[in-house]
């Protein structure tokens, strides 16, 4: 059901497409769906499934050497998805007052208007800051691989490819609804950081990277939460649902 790390209303009130099934992206979700009335026979926390490339590992040295980056300067990601929904100008403008160089990689999707900001913006940065706009991109595996820490709104693709490859998340202005669940769910589980009003996205990278300690569990945690073989296992399951169908069809009719 969706890319989320929450329950849907459909599932709790049984108005999902598949009526005996609820996938949802965590075991840790179990006790909410049972509490909720669902039966314990029809929770499938498979995980979100994602590309296999976000499992392979890429150690960060050798992705900022394809990405042609600094391997010794910290290294942030910002992304607001493939149509680039993040306001990534004002959170690169508050990193820019950051007292620690940074490598800003700006993903921008295919938001033609930000990424035209972003390269004006690019000329206008002190040296300590450098930004790198992208548009759309299918280097992200490799980009993430990089990076120290990630920017993003926290929808549910983009973060389960964050877990995959062990990257801390600083979330930002999530949607009411799934987004609002993902983003309460994963800083609840410790691999992410809420930025608001009053806790701003310099202060919060600021905080992390002063605190590799912090960093080291956020990854330890990242590794427990993700499921990078959820596509296969999701696909075993339909192959042997699917197997079992036949069988039972086959049956009824030896019976007629």
């Amino acid at each position: 059901m969706g890319h989320r790390y929450g329950l849907h209303a459909a599932s709790v009130l049984g108005g999902c497409p598949l009526p005996r099934l609820d996938r949802h992206g965590s075991e840790l979700l179990n006790l909410a769906a049972v509490k909720r009335g669902l039966n314990p026979s029809r929770l499938l926390p498979l995980g979100i499934p994602i590309q296999a490339k976000f499992s392979q590992t890429l150690n960060r040295k050798e992705a900022a050497a394809l990405l042609r980056l600094d391997p010794k300067l910290p290294t942030v990601l910002i992304m607001g998805g493939s149509l680039g929904y993040a306001d990534s100008r004002k959170i690169i403008l508050q990193l820019a007052h950051s007292p620690q160089p940074l490598q800003i990689l700006a993903v921008c999707g295919r938001n033609q208007k930000q990424y035209s900001q972003l390269m004006k913006l690019k000329a206008q940065l002190k040296d300590s800051c450098t930004l790198y706009p992208y548009g759309f991109t299918d280097y992200v595996d490799i980009m993430m691989s990089a990076a120290d820490c990630l920017i993003t709104k926290p929808g549910g693709l983009t973060v389960t490819e964050a877990l995959a490859k062990k990257l801390p998340m600083l979330l930002v202005n999530p949607l009411p609804g799934h987004e609002e669940r993902n983003a309460e769910f994963l800083v609840n589980n410790g691999v992410a950081v809420r930025i608001t009003r009053t806790f701003p996205v310099d202060e919060a990278l600021h905080s992390l990277f002063l605190n590799p300690q912090r960093l080291d569990m956020m990854r330890a945690m990242m590794h427990s939460l993700s499921h990078p073989d959820a596509a296969e296992k999701l696909a075993d399951f339909v192959i042997e649902l699917g197997c079992q169908n036949s069988s039972e069809a086959k049956e009824l009719n030896e019976g007629d």
